[in-house]
């Protein structure tokens, strides 16, 4: 649950979802039990599994919590929130029999007289053993589970205090301010603007959360949000007035401005005339530049967000068509972002044909909004190469103002290169991976975060590799202008975003790891016998394919967790791993080959940017003009990553 978010409608669970709970009261394992009753609960269309089942178990027993709350059982909701697992013998530990067997002389007892004589002195249960007391517990929540789904499931009710719907901290907090009861907060979103001041800790995102269950839970309580409207300036010729049918807060394939904002008469339109692209709106214009960015991909994705939230904002907030931008709208655009109001937030992953959806989930860190401003730019300075527009006011932007040299200094960065961030400590990190090595996740662990930095693979990429990529030493096919094609070691054959294929050289480091997680799933150790239609990275329980998704969690979970394991010694190291991604591991990759001395066609080859503008971003210009040593190259890219 998001924090700050309350609970959906408590009670109302499928059929499948009711069983997986009363599975895990009979004892039966998270995994096991969403494999029966779970399929096509997860995002890939199988069960849940690991972590991601736990996490759908808590969320069903909190939202049955809370409906036991609110039908005045508070007794229940403390019996699912208990964990039979956690129950200890209170007494002393028993020991072995191998413990147990070196009391006594060598073949004093026969087995079997050995066996008797454990059993008599160390097998003995009581009414007070874990055993017991779990077996107790599980009956206890199995009639809980019964009672509970005979209910009617209800949303909140005026009379019902906020303590039995919300989280006890949040309750807590808004009773302090004076928000009590359902009736209090549906009171305070309908007639007191600005009334989250009042409740410590909770911010405008947290009071648009609460506002939209509500509505959602209880509508008879409380209307929805209102939806901004276009502000246009009030002049006689064109009076103000509300936006057309089909505007509002909407995705961009839904989206249609009225006729009079949707550029075709924009300020800074070039002769339509001269025009190169199929395009008389701005809303046209723009699909035209995403088409160009291969449909789908990560960078596509982030285009497409940047493109979409300049447009709305532009419309519904300045009253303006995108082609009327000029440099002040711009700046105002940057500080926009950077504190937009609760009604352009929503929450995180709402798909985009759901009513919630909203341009942004949060405001932007100033990283996140430079990122932005070099996505505009590019976009703005395409749509003037095409003549769609006259001028680039993003540029004109860049050298207006007392921090014009900031933004004349990344004008020729690539808008598709993260913005500065502390770069993953690798020596630390991979000292942490050799201690996980122990068990097959530790091992699979090993493997991502090798290929994620050692290769520069994308999520996707890596969701998509398999052993039929692979490429031996000295392939026959091996000299075909790929970076890496005619060094020494395996190479790994990758379709990369717009379907353009590359070769990858894998570190000796990536080629161990990937045996180690290989063998574990029966398929031994040595390269030609394993079978080519087996991805490369699988899941654990049934060797399927893991999805992009997924492997970004990893690989954040990794950062997380190796930045508490060494946060003492090495705060600074541990700092720089928060916040761990694949995004940062290839720009870690680029820079280190750039500053090692590799040309910049070969590093934009082996990172899969289609500009080299992408690449150039992560070095400086004395990283450039080293890089003509191409012994140095085949070293850095057929040697592995360094330790330190």
């Amino acid at each position: 649950m998001k924090r700050g978010a309350p609970p959906a409608v408590p009670g109302s669970l499928t059929a499948g979802e009711w069983a997986f709970v009363r599975a895990w009261a009979q004892g039966i394992g998270a995994d096991e039990a969403a494999e029966r009753y779970l399929k096509g609960h997860a995002e890939d269309g199988d069960a849940p599994g690991g972590r991601t089942a736990r996490s759908v178990l808590g969320g069903l027993l909190q939202r049955l919590r809370t409906l036991a709350r609110a039908l005045g059982r508070p007794d229940l909701a403390g019996l699912l929130g208990r964990d039979p697992t956690a129950m200890r013998d209170r007494g002393t530990e028993r020991p072995t029999l191998e413990s147990f067997r070196e009391q006594f002389p060598p073949d004093f007892y026969s087995e079997s007289e050995l066996v008797e004589l454990y059993q008599t002195e160390h097998g003995a249960t009581d009414a007070r053993s874990a055993a017991r007391r779990r077996e107790r517990l599980r009956a206890r929540q199995l009639d809980a589970l019964q009672w509970l789904e005979g209910q009617t499931p209800r949303g909140p009710q005026a009379g019902d205090a906020l303590a039995a719907w919300l989280a006890p901290a949040l309750a807590t907090r808004l009773a302090a301010g004076g928000l009590g009861s359902v009736a209090d907060l549906a009171r305070a979103c309908r007639k007191e603007p600005g009334w989250h001041q009042r409740v410590r800790g909770l911010g405008p995102v947290g009071a648009a959360r609460l506002h939209d269950w509500l509505h959602t839970t209880a509508p008879d309580l409380l209307p929805p949000r209102p939806q901004p409207q276009p502000r246009r300036p009030a002049t006689a010729d064109r009076p103000m007035g509300p936006p057309a049918p089909g505007t509002g807060i909407l995705p961009l394939e839904r989206f249609r401005p009225p006729p009079d904002l949707d550029g075709r008469q924009g300020l800074r339109r070039a002769p339509q005339a001269a025009c190169r692209i199929e395009a008389r709106t701005d809303l046209a214009a723009l699909q035209c530049w995403l088409e160009r960015h291969g449909e789908g991909s990560h960078t596509w994705r982030a285009y497409r967000r940047e493109a979409e939230r300049l447009l709305l904002w532009a419309v519904l907030e300045r009253g303006k068509p995108l082609s009327s931008l000029q440099p002040e709208d711009c700046r105002a655009y940057l500080d926009f972002m950077a504190s937009p109001g609760p009604a352009w937030l929503g929450g995180r992953h709402t798909r985009r044909s759901h009513p919630d959806w909203r341009p942004w989930e949060a405001a932007l860190s100033p990283s996140s909004v430079a990122t932005a401003r070099r996505v505009l730019r590019v976009l703005f300075a395409d749509l003037v190469r095409w003549r769609y527009l006259d001028g680039n006011a993003w540029d004109e932007l860049a050298t207006d103002g007392a921090d014009g040299a900031e933004r004349a200094d990344d004008r020729d960065r690539s808008p598709a290169a993260p913005a500065p961030s502390p770069s993953p400590d690798w020596a630390h990190l991979s000292r942490w991976l050799t201690r996980q090595a122990g068990d097959a996740a530790g091992r699979r662990l090993r493997l991502l975060l090798w290929l994620g930095y050692g290769a520069g693979l994308r999520p996707s990429e890596l969701q998509a590799a398999c052993v039929a990529d692979l490429r031996p030493p000295d392939s026959a096919d091996a000299a075909r202008g790929h970076p890496g094609a005619s060094m020494p070691g395996w190479t790994l054959q990758v379709r990369g975003t717009g379907d353009h294929a590359r070769r990858v050289p894998l570190p000796d480091e990536a080629l161990q790891a990937m045996a180690d997680h290989l063998a574990d799933r029966g398929l031994g150790r040595r390269p030609e016998r394993w079978p080519g239609d087996q991805p490369l990275v699988t899941r654990l329980r049934d060797a399927q394919p893991l999805s992009a998704m997924r492997i970004y969690e990893l690989v954040r979970q990794a950062g997380e967790a190796c930045a508490r394991a060494i946060a003492a010694q090495a705060p600074a190291a541990a700092q720089g791993l928060q916040g761990l991604s694949s995004r940062r591991l290839r720009a870690a990759q680029a820079r280190r080959l750039l500053a090692g001395g590799l040309p910049l066609p070969w590093v934009q080859a082996a990172m899969g940017h289609r500009r080299a503008g992408s690449t150039a971003a992560y070095a400086d210009a004395a990283d450039l003009a080293t890089a003509a040593n191409a012994d140095r190259a085949r070293q850095l890219l057929a040697g592995g990553v360094p330790a330190a």
